[in-house]
């Protein structure tokens, strides 16, 4: 089970809760998570089962809050070419 917090421009945080049944259904949630992150939506991500931090559905285990959020810029650096 996955879990998705988004926060909206009003500032209201909207938690969504889901099961990842297939590869495809992974492959699909990862390819919209990028384009969030490269349009500047705030979101967080986790693997609930386990608490795992993930950033496009990706684990991030030992990274450090500096490393995830250098990965976060890329992501938006990249929508802006």
């Amino acid at each position: 089970m996955a879990e998705l917090k988004v926060t909206t421009k009003k500032g209201d945080t909207k938690i969504f809760k889901f099961v990842i049944e297939t590869k495809e259904q992974l492959e699909h949630l990862k390819s919209i998570f990028k384009k969030w992150y490269k349009h500047g939506v705030e979101i967080k991500e986790e693997f609930t089962n386990h608490k795992f931090k993930t950033v496009c559905l990706e684990v991030i285990g030992n990274k450090s809050y500096k490393e995830i959020q250098q990965l976060k810029d890329e992501l938006k650096k990249e929508a802006s070419r």
